[in-house]
């Protein structure tokens, strides 16, 4: 197998910067056809070898850049695409606002458009549904135990069975709720 037979069987995604160096003029269009850097004809002189050495390097780095780039807006774009959960929570009362850290709710309690967030100094009401509530919440802290509840799993202390199948989620706090068979 002859150097351009080498070439060709390279992945052209995996292809190295190629320098021909050679004796014959007449292979110089087929070598560019493959996507040669460059093409010595022998016999070159040293500063014709270091040009082609220095376009060899120039390139590499080029490459390098271009694929780090690559590696970046790769990064980023995963980044983009990770869902994004709310780590504060924005909360309406008696004509003030303030913020709730989420790993602050013990937990989430449904009254009809409406929900009670759970915490240990207090509970407090926003407007927004359950199932809206859920979508904002870290799945990875926050899990659905009813179809009117969620719970911090930061803040459960111990489940009980019941008869019928379901369980009974004891807080650390106290509360008892239900796990109901649906949601386990």
């Amino acid at each position: 197998m002859d150097g351009f037979g080498v070439l060709e069987a390279i992945d052209p995604e995996q292809l190295p910067e190629v320098i021909f160096t050679t004796a014959y003029e007449k292979y110089a269009v087929r070598a560019f056809e493959l996507h040669a850097l460059d093409y010595l004809l022998k016999p070159f002189d040293q500063i014709r070898f270091r040009d082609a050495m220095r376009h060899a390097k120039e390139r590499f780095h080029q490459r390098q850049q271009e694929d780090g780039r690559l590696q970046i807006s790769a990064l980023l774009e995963n980044v983009k695409s990770q869902p994004k959960y709310l780590e504060r929570l924005i909360v309406k009362a008696d004509g003030r606002i303030s913020f709730l850290a989420a790993r602050e709710i013990n937990w989430v309690q449904a009254d009809d458009k409406y929900v009670h967030l759970h915490t240990a100094k207090a509970s407090r009401m926003v407007r927004q549904t359950l199932s809206a509530m859920e979508s904002q919440l870290d799945p990875k802290r926050f899990l659905r135990i009813h179809r009117s509840a969620i719970v911090n799993v930061e803040r459960i202390k111990e489940l009980e069975p019941t008869f019928n199948g379901e369980h009974v989620v004891h807080l650390e706090d106290g509360t008892k709720l239900t796990l109901s068979r649906t949601y386990r």
